[in-house]
């Protein structure tokens, strides 16, 4: 007998936001996010309708085609259910799901509570644990489909590989372990990303430790720049997260007058903060430039 006829119903689970029952195993899933799409690719899940504030133009209630996070292409063609905090419950009602798959920040409780009048909701947030993150997620959603074995081996295959690029980049990252962290998401707009922002803990599960300009506290989540700041960065080399297709900004040429090593990461514009694809695609991306001679 497979583990996922061996699951047991109804199934309780604990989740960020409250607790959800399940009366059977679900075969009809909405996902709200890139994020929550992660967990479905890693258990082979496809979703009937998706909901996204990432994608540029798309019809409500119309198959989407046009995905390109790294969970995209395991999704076939959901229904597009709307914006991520603002989905359409009419859209949602009829597609008859027996499963939402939401983010967790307490601040989604409203919207929750509207959901899981629907359809049992789970709700997943990854920056609760910083070492934790998505796994909490991801195992707890296997149970409902009895994929836990699954779901263990991605986790066990995802830490090896992380533990493998720590070990390769480790030379240069002894050399210099000080990364200043940029998001560049406009042509007037420079963020410095902290310890609390998800992308960051890539770098620090690779060894890196992050950096701020004096007086920015490196726990945060993200805090705005004035150009000027960016000449006063104290790294050993910075990190810029920028948008494919922004091109060349101003703040390239101050990052340049400050003469810090500059490694750039293109973000897809549907890229989620973080998820147990994209954090796997960052690391292998992270190591392939830091060992490119410079």
């Amino acid at each position: 007998m497979s583990s996922a006829s061996a699951q047991t119903f109804p199934l309780t689970i604990k989740h960020d936001l409250g607790t959800a029952t399940l009366p059977a195993m679900p075969k009809r899933v909405i996902v709200l996010g890139e994020e929550l799409t992660e967990l479905t690719a890693v258990l082979g899940i496809k979703p009937v309708g998706f909901a996204s504030g990432r994608i540029g133009e798309a019809r409500l209630g119309q198959p989407l085609t046009n995905l390109t996070s790294p969970a995209g292409t395991s999704l076939g063609q959901p229904v597009y259910v709307g914006a991520t905090d603002k989905p359409s419950m009419e859209t949602i009602l009829a597609l008859k799901p027996d499963l939402i798959l939401m983010w967790g920040e307490p601040d989604e409780t409203p919207l929750y509570n509207s959901l899981r009048r629907l359809a049992p909701t789970l709700a997943w947030n990854y920056n609760r644990d910083a070492q934790l993150g998505w796994k909490t997620g991801l195992r707890e959603t296997a149970k409902v489909f009895g994929k836990s074995a699954q779901a263990n081996r991605y986790i066990q295959q995802y830490d090896a590989r992380i533990s493998a690029l720590r070990v390769r980049v480790a030379p240069r990252v002894e050399q210099a372990p000080r990364t200043a962290f940029l998001a560049l998401f406009g042509p007037q707009t420079i963020s410095v990303l902290g310890e609390q922002f998800a992308f960051s803990n890539v770098l620090r599960r690779l060894g890196m430790t992050i950096a701020t300009p004096t007086g920015v506290d490196p726990s945060v989540y993200f805090k705005e720049l004035s150009p000027e700041a960016v000449l006063t960065l104290s790294a050993d080399r910075v990190l810029v997260l920028r948008v494919k297709a922004a091109g060349t900004l101003p703040v390239d040429a101050l990052l340049k007058r400050r003469g810090l090593p500059v490694v750039t990461y293109p973000l897809d514009p549907q890229e989620p903060q973080s998820g147990p694809l994209t954090d796997l695609k960052r690391a292998e991306a992270l190591a392939k430039l830091l060992a490119t001679p410079r």
